[in-house]
């Protein structure tokens, strides 16, 4: 667990700068900002990043994320971010560039914004995105998705991946689902959302159950929430 404020020059995090082991079950709450690749919680990440949550306010020049800057041959699964996240290239509320490597099982909730390629969970994409949402605002120049702001052709992928078109303010289309409030909070299910996602209560299918939902709001305002991360 980091709490203090971070800032500096290439791979900052807000607890590690570049990841090429194993981190578990580690969270980050302080504000991060530099130039480079900037993650609320790794810098840059080669390795595995699972059950990890950062809070923090994160800004900067250049691959900017609420979780970690920059994916490169590695993995992120069953985290989250909800700090506002702000800077000029591949910015993500998440993640801001990932590059062949998978990102599973994860949401964004923080205020996206920057001048190119902006997504309220990833800025730009070239690995494999799945089971994943975002809600928070998303602003910038183009290219620019609810979800993902770009998702290259021949090099990135979403699997079931969703955003809500009311809160991020966006409506593009072949980079994740947009919904709307009531249907990301299931209390409208008139639309099929979060198709072959792993919900606790559901028949058992020989996996543990990664995500829950409390339909009263009590619980993440209503929203999916990571059944061990939250």
């Amino acid at each position: 667990h980091a709490t203090g404020s971070v800032s500096g020059n290439n791979n900052v995090g807000g607890l590690i700068g570049a990841n090429g082991g194993i981190v578990n079950d580690c969270h980050a709450t302080g504000s991060v900002s530099g130039s480079g690749s900037i993650g609320g919680l790794v810098g840059i990440n080669g390795g595995t990043v699972s059950d990890c949550h950062a809070t923090g306010e994160i800004s900067g020049a250049g691959k900017v994320g609420g979780l970690v800057g920059i994916i490169d041959s590695g993995t992120v699964s069953g985290c989250y971010a909800t700090g506002a996240v702000s800077g000029t290239d591949e910015i993500g509320g998440l993640v801001g560039f990932i590059y062949e490597s998978v990102v599973r099982d994860c949401y964004a909730t923080g205020t996206v914004s920057g001048t190119d390629t902006i997504g309220g969970l990833v800025g730009r994409n070239m690995g494999a995105v799945s089971f994943c949402y975002a809600i928070g605002d998303v602003s910038g120049s183009d290219p620019v998705g609810g979800l993902v702001g770009e998702n290259t052709v021949d090099a990135g992928t979403v699997d079931s991946g969703y955003y809500n078109t009311e809160t991020t303010g966006q409506g593009d289309t072949g980079k994740g689902e947009g919904r709307t409030t009531a249907q990301m909070k299931l209390t409208d299910t008139s639309v099929a959302t979060y198709s072959g996602w792993d919900f606790a209560g559901e028949t058992d299918n020989g996996t543990e159950d990664t995500w829950s939902i409390d339909t009263s709001g009590a619980i993440n305002s209503g929203y999916p929430y990571l059944t061990d991360n939250h």
